[in-house]
């Protein structure tokens, strides 16, 4: 499907692992860190309570890390052109196999904006802000700054979020829907990828990996 042919060519192949799920595990920024904690890469959906389904695809674990960005550009944010709602279609595997219209946004590079996290008790942030310094000596300085907004903020208790046209992805506001830059949040998941088709055997790599990086000179950002 196109969103997989969007992932890494390292995890292509994965199978997808659901972790959270909204509906099932608690509303809220602090009960997604606990379950997405040792994944290194996530793909977030949202639907929202208007049947909206957007999201994004990050490639380094939510840890909180206090007012700074982090991640790679492997990231990038989609969105469904043409959204079906999720209560009638299962999950986001079974609706993204049905949806041909998977809009795709690939980081820019125009910054290294991706991810943000101050605590789990803070905004999840993705995308945001202005060129970096080393990419504004190159670019128009008279060039709109109205794609300088945050691809996607969710508040710290998943009610509610926004999107805006954002530099970092390049992206317009995620919802579908004109003017609606605001979305009340129905339901959310976030999956991650494993090469193993045993949960059991997917949590011991999981968890031997974190520990190999929490241990080591080596830190993701």
């Amino acid at each position: 499907d196109q969103l997989r042919q969007k992932l890494p060519q390292s995890v292509k192949n994965d199978n997808f692992w659901l972790k959270y799920s909204l509906s099932k595990d608690g509303a809220s920024v602090r009960a997604m860190v606990e379950k997405m904690r040792n994944s290194s890469r996530s793909i977030l959906c949202i639907e929202t309570m208007q049947g909206e389904v957007f999201g994004a695809f990050v490639s380094s674990p939510w840890i909180p890390r206090g007012a700074k960005y982090f991640g790679s550009g492997e990231a990038f944010v989609w969105n469904l052109s043409n959204s079906r709602s999720l209560r009638d279609m299962g999950n986001l595997e079974e609706q993204l196999e049905l949806e041909h219209q998977v809009q795709m946004y690939p980081w820019s590079g125009q910054n290294r904006n991706v991810q943000r996290l101050e605590s789990a008790e803070a905004q999840l942030i993705i995308g945001g802000g202005g060129p970096d310094e080393d990419v504004l000596e190159i670019v128009n300085a008279d060039e709109s700054k109205d794609d300088h907004g945050f691809a996607l903020v969710l508040a710290p208790e998943l009610e509610t979020g926004y999107s805006n046209a954002c530099l970092t992805f390049k992206s317009p506001s995620l919802p579908v829907m004109k003017g609606e830059d605001t979305f009340d949040i129905f339901n959310m998941e976030v999956w991650t990828l494993t090469p193993m088709n045993d949960i059991d055997q997917a949590e011991k790599v999981e968890y031997g990996r974190r520990f190999i990086f929490d241990n080591s000179n080596f830190r993701e950002e």
